[in-house]
């Protein structure tokens, strides 16, 4: 386990961190700006960080391999047949627990470090096994996995940003997914 001292340090400046990236977008953050924010000195956050494109990856890492547990869990149950659907709706249901910091990050878009497009590259890999498994029909498997990826990334991307407290969307997604994967 971590020192609690260190565990503190970090949580700091992934708090500043955040708060700078709403506020000052990703290219304007300097290090000397996230370390007064988080109150902590130079040499601190170079003890963990290289730089803020060190800490946006460490980010991006991390909430990359949430959403992707998340859903190869439910992609895995698909293929063994214990779902009939992928329930995108549980997964936007665990992504809520970090609401805010995800919305933030996917508003930053720098090359290889954009949260959006990493789901989307994971996605895409996972459909096509669904796919392969489950359509019978003359599609190529690369284009509707695409199309899957991109509405399952926009219904997760909205209810994440949205306050409306709605089933229409879930309910619509769930619709789209039977007729697609029967």
């Amino acid at each position: 386990m971590k020192d609690v001292g260190i565990y503190k340090t970090l949580r700091d400046i992934r708090q500043a961190f955040f708060q700078l990236l709403e506020s000052d977008g990703f290219r304007k953050i300097t290090i000397g700006k996230i370390c007064e924010v988080a109150l902590v000195s130079r040499s601190t956050f170079y003890s963990h960080y290289q730089d803020k494109y060190d800490l946006l990856e460490k980010l991006v890492d991390e909430y990359s391999a949430l959403f992707n547990q998340l859903a190869k869990q439910r992609a895995d149950a698909i293929l063994t047949a214990q779902l009939n659907v992928l329930s995108v709706s549980e997964i936007t249901n665990d992504l809520k627990k970090h609401q805010s910091e995800i919305n933030t990050l996917l508003k930053v878009h720098e090359e290889g470090l954009d949260l959006h497009a990493r789901w989307e590259q994971s996605l895409d890999t996972l459909w096509v096994e669904v796919s392969k498994s489950r359509i019978k029909q003359e599609v190529p498997l690369t284009f509707l996995s695409k199309i899957s990826s991109s509405l399952i990334i926009s219904y997760i991307e909205w209810t994440l940003a949205s306050d409306e407290e709605t089933d229409a969307p879930s309910k619509l997604m769930e619709s789209i997914f039977t007729t697609i994967y029967k």
